[in-house]
């Protein structure tokens, strides 16, 4: 599920950024609720996912938390890509809005690969884990099975010499 992960955060880093780079209007705010918005989607979706297959649960506020952290966490490298990190890559690219949109590509999924499996692993943790009153009451559920009583079956049994 490893690689899987990996080449859907690729996808979505591409067609997340591209839309951002080429197709919205230059306006800083604009791209960021978009950003931050398809994010926290892809963050709830990765962490509802990787729960519902391995135990079958859902762990909603968990879910929430993961993307907001998803969120926060490609805000974060926009912000800084826009800030910091994209003069090494104007240095190679002349045309701004190119070297804008490679850099944020790179950054955002090494971030966004990062934090995916991160969330992927936490959310199995967190959600798949049994709490001491799900433990007790599957024992309780196992005693009382435990405590019936077989039903006799009486069948005359014929022995022959």
């Amino acid at each position: 599920m490893k690689k899987r992960l990996s080449t859907f955060c690729l996808l979505f880093t591409i067609v997340v950024v591209s839309f951002i780079s080429f197709i919205l209007p230059g306006n800083n705010i604009t791209q960021m609720i978009f950003l931050g918005t398809l994010s926290f989607i892809f963050g709830i979706y990765i962490s509802t996912t990787a729960s519902k297959k391995k135990c079958k649960k859902i762990g909603k506020v968990q879910s929430v938390f993961h993307g907001i952290l998803t969120s926060g966490i490609s805000l974060g490298t926009w912000i800084l890509n826009i800030s910091l990190l994209n003069k090494p890559i104007q240095i190679f690219i002349k045309h701004d809005k190119m070297a804008k949109y490679i850099g944020a590509l790179i950054y955002i999924f090494l971030a966004l690969r990062w934090i995916t499996r991160r969330n992927y692993d936490k959310s199995i943790e967190k959600v798949c884990s049994l709490c001491y009153t799900g433990m007790v009451d599957n024992l309780k559920k196992y005693n009382e099975y435990l405590e019936k009583v077989p039903e006799s079956i009486n069948k005359d049994i014929e022995v022959r010499d």
